[in-house]
Parts: C-alpha cells; structure tokens; sequence
C-alpha cells in the first residue's frame, strides 16, 4: 500500500470509510471463500426469525459481486459518491454539521426501506 492510498484512506469521512472498507472486506471474504455467499444473501425474514442470523440485515447490503471489472466500477462510484454526499450532501442538523449523522441515517433508512419492500 502506497503513501496515495493511505493518506486518501485518512481523509475519508467515518460513515464512508466504514461503509467501503466493509463492502470490501465482505467482498473479498466472499470471493476467497472464507465463507459462503448463501449466508449473507437475504432469503426473507425467516431465516432472521427462525434462526437467529441477524447479521443478513447488513450483509446483503456490503457485498458487491464477484471479481470483475463492474466490481471494481461498484467501488470506485461507492467511495465517490458517499464521499462527496457526506462531505456536502443533505441538510446540516447542527451548526456544526452533523452531515457524517445525517448520511448514517439515510443508509439505515434506505436498508430498512428496501427490505420492507421486498416480498416475504
């Protein structure tokens, strides 16, 4: 690792830099085999109920694909686009910002939103 990537890994925002390095490490995880895809794919909600896996909450929403190009494409427009709507994006709560809160919970929202959508 080079002194460019981690000096642009320091000045990314939390909520981005914990968003992408998870898409990553699941990601990788994933491709390596360490374990399988089948057990962080959303298969509904009984999987969640009846044996207690919550972490497919998450999980669905932190892999990207397998190892290709339009993987890499994924990461490149997710680190870009988090970034900037961290940094400059959405309504301040405070006078101090509170982007970094506000783009938390957006995401939360926006997972909560899209599983409630999909069917049982």
């Amino acid at each position: 690792v080079g002194p460019d990537v981690t000096t642009w890994l320091q000045h990314l925002p939390v909520v981005t830099k914990v968003w992408v390095a998870s898409s990553v490490l699941v990601t990788v995880a994933v491709n390596l085999d360490f374990f399988d895809f089948k057990l962080i794919k959303w298969n509904g909600i009984s999987n969640v109920v009846e044996h207690f896996q919550f972490w497919r909450f998450l999980t669905c929403f932190l892999y990207l694909g397998r190892f290709e190009f339009n993987t890499m494409v994924c990461f490149f427009i997710q680190s870009q686009f988090s970034e900037r709507y961290e940094k400059h994006g959405g309504f301040p709560t405070s006078p101090r910002g509170g982007r970094s809160a506000d783009y938390c919970f957006m995401l939360v929202f926006c997972m909560f939103a899209t599983l409630v959508s999909l069917p049982l």
